[in-house]
């Protein structure tokens, strides 16, 4: 599901800590010293004391076993349009697993799934000034290796494909699957997007209040979906209220 016109780029640099407070703490606190960080430079940890996602919620993780890191983009689109943000990451990180053979699908707004079981989550936070973002820092926590989860719903790349994989590798490769569909049209992304939504494939529309209404997803504003009816005509809905129509 990558965008076929883009080869593979380097990153510019991976700094990778044995253990610190939050990848995403760091990255933010290199931000603001108004140092040009170079874009898609990442920040890796094996462990995180303070890992966490929206909200604060917590993210625990084994040490050493999975992919726990932050990168940063400098959007060059305004801060009107800086829901996009929430589309690529999600994208990304599912259409990496599912070129493994991995039935990945996102629970909007921030949650990767397999089989109905949490593989991955995502934070993205950014810094708008004069209606311009200034940069983005999206976090990833991905299961890699662990195979216990107390508690958890939750599964990891080991227990879906039995094999064990370097943590790193799924750095650089979520990174630079982010790093094309940045490149990629907004429609593109939101196509993608509706793709992999709860269900992965192709969608017929929405499930809403008991009623299924064919159509297109057209963009994500806030927490609303902008939707256009068969008939041509659109109207928004909560997208925490709505299920897609597979």
């Amino acid at each position: 599901m990558l965008p076929p016109d883009m080869q593979a780029e380097k990153l510019f640099f991976v700094c990778k800590f044995d253990t610190i407070s939050s990848t995403q703490t760091e990255m933010k606190a290199l931000m603001r010293r108004n140092v040009r960080v170079p874009e898609w430079s990442v920040v890796a940890a094996d462990y995180q004391t303070r890992g966490h996602g929206t909200r604060g919620r917590r993210w625990q993780s084994e040490r050493g076993k999975n992919a726990l890191f932050s990168f940063v983009w400098y959007p060059p689109f305004g801060g009107d349009e800086a829901d996009r943000l929430k589309l690529l990451a999600p994208v990304a990180v599912a259409s990496v697993l599912r070129g493994e053979g991995m039935n990945a699908a996102v629970k909007f707004p921030n949650d990767i799934l397999i089989g109905g079981r949490k593989a991955a989550g995502i934070l993205v936070e950014s810094a708008v000034r004069h209606g311009r973002i200034r940069y983005a820092v999206t976090g990833i926590g991905l299961n890699v290796n662990q195979e216990e989860f107390p508690g958890l719903e939750a599964t990891s790349v080991l227990k879906e494909t039995g094999r064990h994989t370097l943590p790193d590798t799924w750095i650089f490769r979520i990174v630079e699957a982010y790093r094309r569909w940045s490149r990629a049209a907004a429609e593109t992304v939101m196509d993608a997007f509706a793709r992999l939504w709860d269900t992965p494939g192709p969608k017929k529309g929405l499930l809403f209040d008991k009623r299924c209404l064919p159509g297109k997803m057209i963009r994500i504003r806030g927490e609303r979906l902008l939707f256009r009816h068969d008939d041509g005509s659109e109207e928004t809905f909560p997208m925490r209220e709505v299920k897609p129509w597979v």
